[in-house]
Formats: C-alpha cells, sequence, structure tokens
C-alpha cells in the first residue's frame, strides 16, 4: 500500500515528495484516529448494553392445567 502523501508526488498532484518527518507524522495520527475508533466503539456498545439491561422483560404467559380447569366453555 502506497501512502498517499507518495502517491500524490507520483501522480503530479504534489510538487514535492514527501519528507520522513511527514510521513511519521501521519502514521501517528492514523494510529490515533484508530485508538479513538476502537474507544468510541467500546463505549457505544457498553451504552447498548446498559440499555438492554435496563429494558423490561415482556411478561411471559404460561397456561396452567389449573387455568384450563377454571375457563367455562360458552355453548
Amino acid at each position: 500500500m502506497v501512502a498517499v502523501q507518495w502517491s500524490a508526488w507520483l501522480t503530479h498532484t504534489r510538487r514535492d515528495p514527501p519528507t520522513i518527518e511527514e510521513l511519521r507524522a501521519d502514521l501517528v495520527r492514523q494510529k490515533r484516529v484508530q485508538m479513538n475508533a476502537a474507544l468510541l466503539e467500546a463505549k457505544e456498545r457498553e451504552e447498548r448494553a446498559s440499555v438492554r439491561a435496563a429494558e423490561v422483560p415482556p411478561p411471559s404467559y404460561s397456561i396452567k392445567q389449573t387455568d384450563l380447569q377454571n375457563v367455562r366453555h360458552v355453548p
């Protein structure tokens, strides 16, 4: 994979080739962006989990045999 700076220079959209310092600074920036994205994703996962934990589950409707015995049949 070619760095964007080199690609720009090779396609003549940039006058001078990139410097080592510029390339290193860009790598540091990329790592910072990746770390921030990972932190945001983890925070989102935690928030979704806490929302799910706070939700009340729907009531379960179970019919017992005794309930069926008390039902009147209407003709």
